[in-house]
């Protein structure tokens, strides 16, 4: 079968668009997204401007920069969704670039991983940028470290083409197994300041700590990631500037911390809005289980369990206060980047060339 890349269609949509004097950054009238349903279809929704008419031609592949040139279906775009029936495999990835009316397109695709061995893993694409462009889906992943993977786990990272992994690693928390996904390269960034995570649980189930001291710690502990760990974020930044590295993933422990602060760095770059990058972070809080995770919790006192829920839990608060500490300081984002991770506006060019439709 024929098929064609999405980067050319991009730019022929976009002449479209500048011949009628749309401008790009309309895409918040757009919004797209897919999910698999008890049937194991995918279901791919769309919600666009008021009175907007027409068509929707929706392609699908399991390559998200490269679709068939004829679509897999065509709707009138009021109807504001379809399915697509998948074939049968344990675990199918699949991606569907839209096009709506012949000007304006999306790619859509589901962000949370199933797996039963990794914590809080997600494709990190799909966002847009300020300028209307869109966070290529399947080369950024983010997640917590893997505790053992089932056979079905395999299957599933084995069909997301990961070629490195980055691992935020914090010495006193938890130590990871070199390539044990696969074929997948394990790039280990350690910690300038190690946050010790294992004595704050200790503390939490001896009862020596609260719902309050938790809140507390998770704030410093962003200002320790923010201000404390220079080498490790800008090793890591420019480590994602070698195309070589993709597909790639960001981890640490629960995928929440480090490596929540590293995203948003990214996010940053690439130009995803500030409502967009807060609603990646809070993500985690529907993919972490703290019954998996510290199971032993729920024997506890309910001070106990609160204090438990708290530390595994991201509050919004958590990275508006670092992003707002850092304008505070540094006047933006990118010039903390500039002066104190050494990554600058080139390198952030370079990064929205990778990683951006």
């Amino acid at each position: 079968m024929r098929h064609l890349n999405i980067l050319p269609l991009l730019i022929a949509l976009t002449t479209c668009l500048s011949l009628t004097s749309c401008a790009r950054k309309a895409y918040y009238d757009i919004s797209t997204g897919a999910d698999v349903a008890d049937s194991g279809n995918y279901v791919v929704r769309w919600q666009v401007r008021p009175g907007m008419r027409g068509e929707v031609a929706i392609y699908a592949s399991d390559d998200a920069g490269s679709y068939p040139l004829e679509p897999t279906k065509v709707e009138p775009i009021g109807k504001e969704w379809a399915t697509f029936a998948t074939d049968g495999t344990v675990y199918s990835r699949h991606y569907f670039l839209l096009v709506f009316d012949d000007r304006e397109m999306r790619v859509a695709g589901m962000r949370v991983i199933p797996t039963e061995g990794f914590a809080n893993l997600r494709d990190a694409g799909g966002y847009m940028t300020d300028e209307g462009y869109q966070m290529r889906w399947g080369r950024l992943y983010r997640g917590g470290r893997y505790r053992g993977l089932t056979p079905r786990d395999s299957l599933v990272i084995g069909s997301l083409g990961l070629k490195h992994n980055i691992v935020l690693s914090d010495a006193y928390s938890f130590v990871y197994l070199t390539n044990g996904i696969g074929n997948v390269v394990q790039k280990d960034f350690a910690a300038n300041t190690p946050i010790d995570y294992k004595s704050v649980l200790k503390r939490i189930d001896e009862g020596d700590m609260s719902k309050e001291g938790v809140i507390l710690f998770i704030h410093d502990t962003f200002n320790s990631l923010a201000y404390e760990n220079p080498e490790q974020l800008s090793a890591a930044l420019h480590y994602l500037l070698d195309p070589d590295h993709y597909p790639v993933m960001i981890s640490d422990e629960w995928g929440k911390d480090r490596a929540a602060f590293l995203t948003m760095l990214v996010q940053y770059s690439l130009g995803v809005s500030r409502s967009d990058i807060l609603s990646d972070y809070l993500l985690s809080n529907a993919l972490l289980s703290v019954e998996k995770l510290a199971p032993q919790g729920f024997h506890a006192t309910p001070g106990r369990q609160e204090a438990l829920s708290e530390f595994f839990r991201c509050r919004p608060s958590d990275l508006l206060s670092i992003i707002t500490d850092i304008e505070n300081k540094y006047g933006t984002i990118g010039n903390y980047m500039d002066q104190v991770l050494d990554f600058d506006e080139s390198d952030r060019i370079r990064l929205r060339e990778l990683l951006l439709y």
